[in-house]
């Protein structure tokens, strides 16, 4: 049965040390685009920049607006609204090289972006939650497979601005709601429906939606359903409408699946997990539970007690362990700056709550070292080599 929630709005907490920067950096972007829209009034631009212009507002508006709200906020900001707070500004800082006439291979160049796995599941209920404070009048019901789990490929970035100009859309047509998402995954792809009970779609525009320029709305620039089409094509998926006037609009988008992300344990090795968190080492345990005959499991809650257990019990050989550790450990060493400094890149990895963040992401590509997303953790898949004869380094380098 799947599982379905109702989404009321909550008042986002939102004071963290970089807020006079974050609102020097909105004002900045405001700067920006008002200096944007003088020159294009005074000046005679082409069709194609003022189409720029047209997109890189349509993209910053929903971006903007939820960090307005976060920062209006004086209470300390949790992790997870964090997390909030810099997807906002990294799709600021994307589509804001427009202004700045960057290219887009060069903007993402700039952020460390590339296109990478990621878990839609958590992006979607990220930015249902974002609406739901945003338009707390609106009711928002998500309906997920119990059963869910795949990742996907491709512009993480770009693929949550379009499922949040989606949403914005269907308020539009339903402000009250409810408007329905719901998502389903196949062994073959991952299915977002997104569903609103609004005035619908002319029926002789329908066939026209998703062209560049064309658009219902009488304010509309027919932007967001454009790049709504082009993004998941980009992705080899595709997006359906299927609309009535008087009866609602119905959003179908199906992107191909990949699967879970794996890590490869040789039978013997002694797996040394460094987390301050004590729920991941729980989803740790239970996802060595089935291996405990073969590996052992070393648990380590600090940067200090890290330091003082390979002290005492030195470095080993080279595949003699594996080391997973977490990026934030609240300390003046992360993971990686851990890694780097026993020099254990060929034997460890890293996981992080934070591992679609521009730093974390550029660091971990630096160094060389693989990243799991810590959201996607508990859908991991354990994979034990059978050593034989050969020693752990042997079978890993096979």
């Amino acid at each position: 049965m799947p599982e379905s929630l109702v989404l009321e709005s909550q008042t986002a907490p939102s004071q963290i040390e970089e807020l006079s920067n974050l609102d020097k950096s909105f004002e900045t972007f405001i700067s920006r685009l008002r200096l944007l829209e003088k020159k294009v009034s005074d000046k005679s631009f082409s069709k194609g920049r003022v189409k720029m212009a047209e997109q890189v507002a349509h993209s910053l508006k929903g971006a903007i607006a939820s960090l307005d709200l976060l920062l209006k906020n004086n209470q300390t900001i949790p992790q997870n609204v964090e997390a909030e707070i810099r997807a906002s500004i990294i799709k600021m800082v994307n589509v804001s090289a427009g202004i700045l006439d960057l290219k887009k291979s060069e903007a993402r160049q700039l952020l460390a972006l590339t296109d990478e796995k990621f878990n839609p599941d958590t992006l979607v209920k990220s930015v249902i939650k974002q609406k739901a404070r945003l338009f707390p009048a609106t009711q928002l019901v998500l309906n997920l497979d119990d059963e869910f789990e795949g990742l996907v490929f491709g512009p993480r970035v770009d693929f949550e601005t379009t499922i949040s100009d989606l949403i914005d859309n269907a308020i539009d047509a339903a402000p009250k709601g409810p408007i329905e998402i719901q998502i389903n995954s196949t062994k073959a792809s991952v299915e977002i429906v997104i569903t609103d009970w609004g005035t619908g779609i002319a029926p002789e525009i329908l066939p026209q939606l998703m062209q560049e320029g064309v658009t219902f709305k009488p304010k509309g620039n027919g932007l967001g359903l454009f790049h709504a089409k082009t993004t998941f094509e980009a992705m080899t998926g595709k997006i359906e409408i299927e609309s009535k006037i008087g009866v609602g609009t119905k959003i179908k988008i199906s992107v191909p699946r990949i699967e879970n992300e794996s890590i490869e344990v040789v039978a013997g090795q002694k797996v040394v997990l460094v987390d301050d968190d004590e729920l991941v080492h729980k989803v740790w345990d239970l996802l060595l539970t089935p291996y405990v005959e073969k590996i052992s499991l070393v648990h380590l809650q600090s940067k200090n007690e890290f330091e003082e257990w390979i002290s005492t019990n030195g470095s080993g050989s080279l595949g003699e362990r594996y080391y997973i550790f977490d990026y934030d450990l609240k300390a003046d060493l992360n993971g990686i700056d851990l890694i780097e400094k026993y020099s254990l890149r060929l034997e460890a990895m890293l996981i992080s709550g934070m591992a679609d963040a521009p730093e974390v992401l550029a660091r971990a590509r630096g160094a060389k070292v693989k990243l799991l997303n810590k959201n996607g953790l508990q859908r991991t898949t354990i994979k034990v080599i059978e050593t034989e004869t050969k020693t752990p380094l042997e079978a890993v380098n096979q």
